[in-house]
């Protein structure tokens, strides 16, 4: 059986104060604000049957090597990915 290892992601975390930054890395279809909460993102995503995801505050964008956008829980991005 053969190994593979994938190509690098890009990734940015959503904080709720980074919308400028956040909208420059990901095509963000929509924002949602919750109360006392900043709110959460709506990213577009070709793979999703809806034509989007949501990202909540903390999650990361990941970017894959072919630019489609996807989001990652804080917890499952640390147990995937390693900074290079």
């Amino acid at each position: 059986m053969s190994s593979f290892k994938s190509k690098p992601v890009e990734a940015m975390q959503w904080t709720g104060e980074n919308f400028d930054a956040i909208e420059e890395f990901a095509p963000i279809s929509g924002y949602e604000a919750y109360g006392d909460r900043k709110g959460s993102l709506q990213i577009e995503c070709e793979y999703s049957d809806e034509g989007y995801l949501t990202v909540h505050i903390g999650d990361w964008i990941v970017r894959n090597a072919v630019g489609e956008c996807y989001p990652c829980r804080d917890e499952t991005f640390a147990k995937v990915y390693d900074a290079i």
